[in-house]
């Protein structure tokens, strides 16, 4: 499985800047410092949230906002919440999700008082995509357009994401038992596919970007939605009544863990996932396979690649 199998479909990109009244915005303008941020959806809430290394706490206006912000200590590092008091933001990132099928959130940074949203998506979409960032500027005060043009590919997205912290590339993988593979809406897809989750969700089932090598014959039967035919692109949802993965979102979510490239496989009777993220919230990942290789000993769960991402 690659990273790069569903990005190489998705040939624009676009960066979102948003000022204002927003959470941590003035703090970061005075300290003068970038912070690597999480966006999660809910079906009627969009939270943020900031880790921040431990040893950053030594500083002493940090420290004050640790406490101020009610943040939680996990491991090395920091954790602080914020639920989006903006309703008109929820429900224009909400519609242009809905609008546009192929974006992917990949990334949100809060650098000396803005925000910068970075999204993938697939040129067969740009007149929806430019409807909405139109729609969007009247409706929002402070939102523009940092960058919209051509993908430059996932690691010169994410060589953005270096100068802010160390990166590490996971892989991991677990059996599908057989009782389980027949209840699965992982047989509505051929034998194999890769997909890639458009977004981090509060814990429910979250939609997905998904490339075959076989057309998938019948799709809408399936509520399988085809996106660019001719590259085998399709949007999908396991939706939550999906165990194993509806626990892996929710444990995800419990311990806040930032990813990007989100990718999730299937192959010779084994789902295959990986991700990049942030080398701190590591071991918070790794707590939250864990917890799921417990509760479900019978998915034979295993790592199959932890590396620096370069």
């Amino acid at each position: 499985m690659d990273l790069n199998e569903v990005d190489a479909a998705l040939d624009m990109r676009i960066i979102y800047s948003i000022t204002g009244n927003l959470p941590v915005a003035e703090f970061t303008k005075r300290l003068s410092i970038n912070l690597q941020s999480g966006l999660h959806f809910g079906a009627d809430s969009l939270e943020l949230s900031f880790f921040i290394p431990e040893e950053l706490a030594a500083n002493r206006e940090i420290s004050i906002f640790l406490a101020q912000s009610n943040a939680t200590k996990q491991g090395n590092v920091y954790f602080s919440n914020f639920e989006m008091a903006t309703e008109d933001l929820h429900d224009s990132l909400k519609d242009a999700i809905e609008d546009s099928k192929t974006t992917v959130l990949d990334n949100m940074v809060l650098s000396k008082g803005t925000y910068y949203l970075s999204c993938r998506f697939h040129s067969s979409e740009l007149k929806t995509v430019t409807k909405n960032v139109l729609r969007f500027s009247r409706k929002l005060d402070g939102l523009s357009v940092k960058y919209l043009g051509p993908n430059p590919g996932m690691k010169s997205i994410m060589d953005d994401v270096k100068e802010i912290t160390k990166l590490k590339e996971i892989l991991w993988q677990a059996k599908v038992p057989g009782e389980a593979l027949k209840n699965s809406p992982f047989t509505l897809l051929p034998d194999y596919w890769v997909l890639e989750s458009r977004y981090m969700t509060t814990g429910q089932g979250v939609s997905e970007l998904v490339r075959t090598k076989e057309k998938i014959r019948n799709p809408e039967e399936h509520g399988i939605l085809e996106l660019v035919p001719e590259l085998n692109l399709y949007e999908f949802s396991f939706g939550p009544e999906d165990p194993f993965l509806k626990g892996f979102f929710s444990y995800l979510y419990e311990t806040r863990v930032i990813r990007f490239c989100r990718i999730f496989g299937f192959d010779g009777g084994y789902l295959k996932i990986g991700s990049l993220l942030p080398e701190v919230l590591l071991d918070n990942y790794l707590a939250s396979i864990a917890l799921l290789a417990d509760q479900f000993p019978e998915w034979e769960v295993s790592m199959t690649k932890v590396v620096d991402f370069e």
